[in-house]
């Protein structure tokens, strides 16, 4: 199918938002890319890869890409969650998309946007597509990767129960791409098969490739070991044929640089292990609340109390120092998430009782989980972005369970509590949450990071002690979506930038080390990484540390 030129619906739609200029460049490289050349042949239609860092934007410019490759097409846009496909409605509608747009997911009518229709019918969602190209008018589909076998399922039934071809959709958009990398046998990856879902153009748009390397050799079978994923299963973003040339690169480093991402730094907590130090946890009263003792064989219905406890004084503690505002916690757990919340005000005022100075009497604080109707997450959010001057509460927490990951747009959160669980993916998707900030804010985001050190261990002692691998990861993580950002702490400094003490800092100079590939302009400004730890970690030890063990 070939390119269908802009015509006024585009150039109308298009006015509903004002893209920046890594967001112009980003959208003229992916029309470069899905326009066909004269000869060019696609069989397997036109596929292109963009990364933008999360925060950045890559939604409006999926949006407007869409307006100018399809304005009176049929395009699908696949995200990962349903709070992310509501997000993304939005974010169109905004952009300026104009036609029908309908759900391909489980969600309510209740739950939608008034005139969408939801529906995982192979027939309906055939007849969508059918009637809007027929027409030839705008139709937007949202899908999310588990219900995206719907669409397989409109194409497979038109041609087997009409015995005609359901047209092909005009352009698929697969948000958070990296969902569809890993195993071929995973469901998901059926937004690659031209053969069950044909579109003459595909654009992966993710802050997070992920990238499969095949094994270098098959482990000896044992009992309870995981064999390597075989190379003809595995499906990894740098591979052209399934997703096209990486044609935009815009990495965390320079998005910060570019002052489109805020600056962060990464707190350390050095905590004492209660569980191992009953000194120290006889000095950190225990506040009480759900899951407390509900299972005392120590199952998993029981939340870890003690623990916990610690990491609200340690938290409420950076919020007094750092000024903090507004913090995400990030749990496993929906039970840990409550308790962390439901306590949070028991610690809060002890705190205040003995440095009334220092410490707010009392705090906002909620949690949430998947558990929640979509009705009741917005008002959170919206309560977590109100100020003092709303209820006079200057300090607010949201604790939650896997809802607040990829997507999720919260750009009043200035700091983020994390304790390394999860992928390296979870970890990065996580620190986004609290980088998001409109143009010309100016805020700097905190990325506490607990760590509980065992008896006979000393805070600073990170070259010897083992209780420092949540920083570990985390640091791996930040690695391996912006090399640079981390590869510079592993260098001592000749700049004066400190390497000791309370502060240890690394930076680098513009363009250094830019790995940002084609697209997005290097070099723009420095970004220092400060870790800050409430010990004295030694001269150069945090270099040694991050060369040796991340």
């Amino acid at each position: 199918m070939g390119v269908v030129k802009p015509g006024r619906l585009a150039v109308e739609a298009a006015r509903g938002v004002t893209l920046r200029g890594h967001q112009e460049e980003a959208l003229a490289a992916i029309v470069r890319g899905l326009t066909l050349r004269p000869g060019q042949v696609a069989p397997n239609g036109l596929r292109v890869t963009v990364q933008m860092a999360t925060g950045t934007g890559k939604s409006y410019v999926g949006a407007v890409a869409g307006q100018r490759l399809a304005p009176r097409g049929v395009v699908l846009v696949v995200v990962p969650t349903l709070n992310l496909l509501l997000q993304m409605m939005g974010s169109w509608r905004e952009a300026g998309r104009a036609g029908e747009m309908h759900a391909v997911c489980s969600l309510m009518q209740k739950e939608l946007p008034a005139g969408v229709l939801a529906s995982t019918s192979g027939l309906i969602v055939g007849g969508w597509i059918a009637r809007a190209a027929r027409g030839r008018r705008p139709l937007t589909l949202f899908a999310t990767y588990a219900s995206v076998g719907a669409v397989r399922d409109a194409y497979a039934y038109w041609a087997r129960g009409k015995q005609e071809l359901l047209p092909e959709l005009d352009l698929m958009v697969c948000d958070e791409a990296h969902r569809s990398s890993g195993s071929v046998e995973k469901s998901w990856t059926v937004v690659h098969d031209q053969a069950q879902i044909p579109a003459a153009r595909r654009c992966y748009m993710t802050a997070t490739p992920r990238i499969w390397a095949p094994p270098t050799r098959m482990l000896k079978a044992r009992e309870g070991a995981h064999q390597p994923l075989p190379e003809e299963l595995a499906v990894s973003m740098d591979d052209v044929r399934v997703y096209g040339p990486h044609v935009f690169s815009l990495g965390l480093a320079e998005s910060i640089g570019k002052s489109l991402l805020a600056p962060f730094e990464v707190v350390v907590l050095e905590l004492r292990d209660p569980l191992a130090d009953r000194d120290q946890a006889g000095r950190q009263p225990v506040p009480w609340g759900a899951g407390v003792g509900e299972a005392v064989d120590g199952s998993e219905d029981e939340v870890p109390a003690e623990h916990l406890a610690a990491m609200q004084a340690g938290l409420l503690k950076v919020a007094a120092e750092r000024g903090l505002k507004r913090t995400i916690t990030f749990h496993n757990r929906t039970l840990e998430a409550r308790y962390f919340s439901e306590t949070l005000n028991q610690t809060a005022e002890r705190l205040h009782f003995q440095n009334p100075e220092k410490y707010p009497e009392e705090i906002w604080a909620q949690w949430l989980s998947g558990e929640h109707s979509v009705d009741f997450r917005e008002e959170v959010i919206g309560e977590f972005g109100q100020g003092e001057e709303d209820d006079g509460l200057s300090y607010r927490v949201i604790s939650q369970c896997k809802i607040m990951g990829e997507g999720v747009d919260i750009p009043n959160a200035d700091s983020i509590l994390l304790m390394g669980r999860g992928s390296m993916v979870d970890i990065v998707q996580a620190v986004g949450r609290a980088l998001r900030m409109t143009p010309g804010e100016g805020k700097m985001a905190s990325l506490v990071v607990p760590v509980f050190l065992k008896p006979g261990e000393k805070p600073g002692d990170i070259m010897e002690s083992d209780s420092y691998g949540g920083l570990v990861k985390i640091l791996t993580a930040l690695r391996s979506h912006d090399t640079r950002m981390v590869e510079a702490l592993a260098v001592p400094q000749k700049s004066g930038k400190r390497t000791t003490g309370r502060s240890a800092e690394a930076a680098f100079a513009p363009g250094e080390g830019d790995a940002s590939g084609s697209g997005g302009t290097s070099g723009a400004g420095a970004f220092t990484l400060p870790v800050r730890f409430e010990s004295d970690p030694g001269d150069d030890v945090l270099a040694l540390f991050i060369a040796s063990r991340v």
